[in-house]
């Protein structure tokens, strides 16, 4: 984990952290509700209603899984349980950065809380009577001052990270509820669901008159990549190009793959014409990439770019393929994107 020092950004990287734990569970289809809630005591919470961190106790270190996921006392154990639980080694360090954490913990019908203070376990795991989750785990933390020049969560920075799940995870319900006191008196409660995803997001954000109704969607999986694309050509000289890998903010191989895609995919409409270079076909492009793949390979420690070079390829594969289709579909819609290119290309 990553959080590039101790301003407002690196603050909301811990919560992202967490947050990506319970996308991690959606993508295995195991979790449909997330909710980050902000509170008057400078605190957050991450709750999901995913499967819950296991409480068995880990053979090698005699502690709960839980316990072991979320300090760095001990090493990570090879234990399946361990690895599939819902937390990754970022978890240890957002709680090592924390002045407290709470988590609960409703696993296999029986709901457990363990506490941490700076790390460290302040309140051995204990069971309890009842819990307001029917499954899940809810983790809630406070940043330590110690560590952070800034401890107030931004709403706004917390919000744009969220928005984007919503959409490229279609089903995934998201909710961002702010309890911290406001001239309205009562907390702002902020819903994120697009049933659609990233066709939901093009028609929302694509200005301009569309040269195409409905975006063209483009998804697939090989070698180990999985693809959603999804693009939108307006009658606008502006470009942009939203991406993301394994759910972050990221450019990088998967970006060129998609426009080294897209350009070879309009080539092949054109027909013994003159073919676009690369830098025209994107005059007017809205398009969002996002892939998920085991293999990553980022160019800086903040991995905000992809090197991977598997991503190129099967993007562009993919992109391709799905450009024929669609010409073949389109109803005229493709020539429309070819003419107007085209007359893009005489005026500049």
């Amino acid at each position: 984990m990553y959080i590039g020092g101790t301003d407002a950004r690196a603050l909301c990287s811990c919560a992202f952290e967490l947050i990506s734990n319970s996308i991690e569970q959606h993508l295995n289809n195991k979790c449909s509700s997330l909710t980050v809630i902000l509170h008057n005591d400078g605190s957050l919470t991450v709750i999901d209603d995913g499967p819950g961190i296991s409480v068995r106790e880990d053979p090698r270190f005699e502690i709960p899984y839980v316990e072991l996921a979320l300090t760095t006392l001990h090493s990570q154990p090879e234990s399946r349980e361990f690895i599939f639980c819902n937390t990754g080694v970022g978890a240890k360090a957002v709680n090592a950065l924390s002045e407290w954490m709470v988590v609960d913990t409703v696993s296999s019908g029986e709901a457990f809380q363990i506490r941490f203070a700076r790390g460290k376990t302040s309140k051995p795991l204990v069971k309890r009577k009842k819990s307001a989750m029917a499954r899940g785990t809810a983790i809630r933390f406070k940043p330590d001052p110690e560590f952070f020049g800034e401890t107030s969560f931004d709403r706004m920075r917390i919000a744009h990270y969220l928005e984007p799940l919503a959409f490229m995870h279609p089903g995934l319900d998201i909710w961002l509820i702010d309890e911290r006191l406001n001239s309205a008196r009562r907390p702002l409660v902020t819903h994120y669901e697009y049933p659609t995803g990233i066709a939901d997001y093009l028609r929302i954000t694509s200005s301009g008159w569309k040269l195409h109704p409905e975006p063209v969607l483009i998804q697939g999986a090989e070698e180990g990549v999985r693809c959603a694309i999804g693009f939108q050509f307006t009658e606008t000289i502006n470009t942009s190009i939203v991406s993301y890998a394994n759910s972050l903010p990221c450019s990088g191989t998967h970006v060129q793959g998609f426009l080294l895609g897209l350009t070879a995919g309009l080539n092949q409409m054109v027909s013994g014409r003159r073919r676009f270079k690369a830098c025209e076909t994107r005059v007017g492009l809205h398009a969002v990439v996002c892939v998920w793949l085991f293999e990553t390979y980022y160019g800086g420690s903040n991995k905000d770019e992809l090197i991977t070079p598997k991503a190129e390829k099967v993007v562009r594969k993919l992109t391709i393929n799905g450009i024929k289709a669609w010409s073949a579909t389109s109803q005229g819609y493709g020539e429309a994107v070819i003419d107007f290119l085209r007359e893009q290309r005489r005026k500049f």
